[in-house]
C-alpha cells in the first residue's frame, strides 16, 4: 500500500498550506495575528514540507509563493527527490483545484456560480467525495465548498441513492495505478482478464479504470 501512504502524505502536505493561506488571507486581522498564527501553527514547518514538491506540482509552487508573502524570511532550499507518480499528480491537481475554488469564491461570492461552471468545480467535488474518507483534508474541502456554494450539494454523486454502476465507478475512481493493476490481475469473474504486466504498464490510469469497471459490471450480469 505504498501509493496509499504516499497519497496520505501528499494530502497532509497540501492541506496544511491551504488552511494557513486561508486563515492569513481572510481571517487574520493584523500583522500580530499573522505572526501568532505562523508560530502557533508552525507555518515554517509547513513550508519545509512543501519544498520537495516545488516546481514539480503546480499547487506546491503556487502555495509556496503565497506563503512567502506572509513569511518572507523563510528561504527554500533545494528540493529532495520524491517520486511523483501519475496518481499523485492527479491527486495534487484535485486538491489544488479545490484550494483555488475555495479561495476565489471566498473573495468573490458574487461570481461563485460562474466560477463553478467555467472551472468544472462539480467534477472536483465528485473526485473529492471519492477520496472523502480516505485522506485528510478532503472532507474539510468539501464542507468549505458546500458552505460557499450550497448548489454543489445537489449536483454530486451523493444527490440521490447511487446505482450499482455509480457506486462501483466512484469506488474505482479513487484507486491508483498499482491498486488497479492488482485488481485486474486478480479479477475473478466469468472470464479471466489475461493482461501482461508490460501491457498494463503502458496503459493510462483512466484506461485501467475503464477496463476494471467494464469487467466488474459484466460479471454482475446474469
Amino acid at each position: 500500500m505504498q501509493i496509499y501512504k504516499a497519497m496520505q502524505n501528499l494530502a497532509r502536505v497540501y492541506f496544511a498550506p491551504h488552511q494557513a493561506i486561508e486563515y492569513m488571507t481572510f481571517k487574520a486581522i493584523d500583522e500580530a495575528s499573522i505572526s501568532s498564527y505562523v508560530e502557533r501553527c508552525n507555518v515554517r514547518g509547513t513550508i519545509d514540507n512543501l519544498i520537495p514538491y516545488r516546481n514539480r506540482t503546480a499547487g506546491a509552487t503556487y502555495m509556496l509563493r503565497e506563503l512567502h508573502q506572509f513569511v518572507p524570511e523563510k528561504r527554500t532550499s533545494e528540493p529532495i527527490e520524491i517520486a511523483l507518480t501519475e496518481e499523485l499528480h492527479e491527486f495534487a491537481r484535485v486538491y489544488f483545484a479545490a484550494h483555488q475554488a475555495v479561495m476565489y469564491m471566498t473573495r468573490r461570492p458574487d461570481k461563485s456560480i460562474e466560477y463553478i461552471r467555467e472551472h468544472n468545480v462539480k467534477e472536483i467535488v465528485a473526485k473529492l467525495e471519492a477520496y472523502g474518507g480516505r485522506y485528510s483534508g478532503a472532507k474539510y474541502m468539501l464542507n468549505e465548498l458546500y458552505t460557499l456554494a450550497p448548489i454543489l450539494k445537489n449536483t454530486t454523486v451523493t444527490k440521490k441513492r447511487m446505482t450499482p454502476f455509480e457506486t462501483e465507478a466512484t469506488s474505482i475512481a479513487a484507486l491508483g495505478r498499482n491498486e488497479l493493476k492488482t485488481r485486474i490481475r486478480n479479477f475473478k469473474g466469468r472470464f479471466k482478464l489475461d493482461f501482461t504486466e508490460e501491457y498494463l504498464n503502458k496503459l493510462s490510469v483512466d484506461r485501467l479504470r475503464h477496463i476494471l469497471l467494464a469487467a466488474v459490471m459484466n460479471a454482475r450480469r446474469r
